[in-house]
């Protein structure tokens, strides 16, 4: 019973990859990565016929299964946001697990040879996809390393201003100073994060020129300047893009304590961050190649742990030593 009704997710799968590919294809610009993903769709076509007449066969109806226009329209809104890089990872998430789904499957089909022939080839057709996106992503390392500082940059801001607020808010009353406070903190979290995150690229930047010193020595060729100076720019742009996103981070958990009372401030910015956290580190997620959800439910719960922890700090202050501003 498990096995009949997969033949009828697999063919919704495919109908959604399809339409998914179709659209991201009429977005590109790009002409050779347009034509592969119009190349992908017509595979996704097969497989999804293929899929319909195996669930036919086994008395099941097809006709009223329709992609999942919710997931493609999601996906293409990520694919606006993200950009090309990432959106390249998200589709190269997606074959990761159609593959590991196919290969499930596979193994329930030893005893029908024939079916498990056509199942085969309908594999290496996603282990082929998923070498395609990975030809990509080598192209748009930058733009992704680009989106991680930003990712990174925000995520760090939300659980740092919040936690600082949280404490804060045990002891000061007035909303109008705890904001005050929580700017602060930005401010100073923006300078110490551009200057880290410079730091930290700059050691892999000086790395990569004596490689590309190596490699024009060894080579007979002169060192290629042009991108010997992108690999120079890459300190300044990653401190630039980690500090700017951490401070615009900061405003999510800092907005409502300007305009509500202290308490029901500090619960909106809870659930602000912990929403925020939780699509920020799905695309994390999605850079990286694993699993979105438990990533993204992780960083959320983290976020509302961290704001209590320091709030059960600041009530200890104000229970202690008697602090408190109004």
């Amino acid at each position: 019973m498990v096995r009949s009704a997969s033949e009828l997710e697999f063919y919704r799968d495919e109908l959604t990859d399809r339409e998914f590919y179709l659209k991201l294809a009429r977005k590109s610009h790009e002409k050779e990565f347009s034509d592969d993903l119009e190349r992908l769709a017509s595979v996704e076509e097969t497989h999804s016929r293929f899929w319909a007449d195996l669930a036919r066969k086994k008395g099941l109806n097809p006709d009223k299964v329709r992609a999942r226009r919710l997931k493609v329209r999601g996906m293409s809104f990520l694919s606006s946001v993200l950009g090309k890089g990432l959106t390249i990872k998200l589709m190269e998430y997606g074959e990761v697990s159609s593959v590991e789904k196919y290969r499930d499957y596979l193994a329930s089909t030893e005893k029908d040879s024939l079916l498990a022939t056509q199942v085969q080839e309908i594999l290496t057709d996603e282990i082929e996809h998923e070498s395609v996106f990975q030809k990509r992503i080598t192209e748009s390392e930058v733009n992704i390393q680009r989106n991680q500082d930003v990712i990174y940059g925000v995520s760090d801001s939300l659980i740092e201003v919040l936690a600082a607020m949280a404490g804060l808010s045990a002891i000061i009353y007035n909303g109008l100073l705890i904001a005050l406070g929580g700017i602060l903190v930005a401010l100073g979290g923006t300078i110490s994060m551009s200057v880290g995150a410079y730091l930290a690229k700059i050691s892999e930047s000086e790395y990569k020129l004596v490689t590309l010193k190596k490699k024009a020595l060894f080579d007979g060729t002169t060192e290629q300047e042009t991108e010997a100076e992108k690999i120079r720019m890459e300190g300044r742009e990653s401190a630039y893009n980690v500090g700017l996103f951490y401070f615009l981070g900061a405003w999510v958990p800092i907005l409502p304590f300007i305009f509500l009372p202290s308490y029901f401030a500090l619960l909106l910015a809870v659930v602000l961050v912990a929403l925020t956290e939780g699509i920020v580190n799905s695309m994390v997620a999605i850079s990286l190649g694993v699993s979105a959800r438990k990533l993204a439910v992780r960083a959320a719960l983290l976020s509302v742990i961290a704001a209590m922890a320091t709030y059960a700090l600041g009530l200890a202050f104000h229970n202690f030593l008697h602090i408190s501003v109004f």
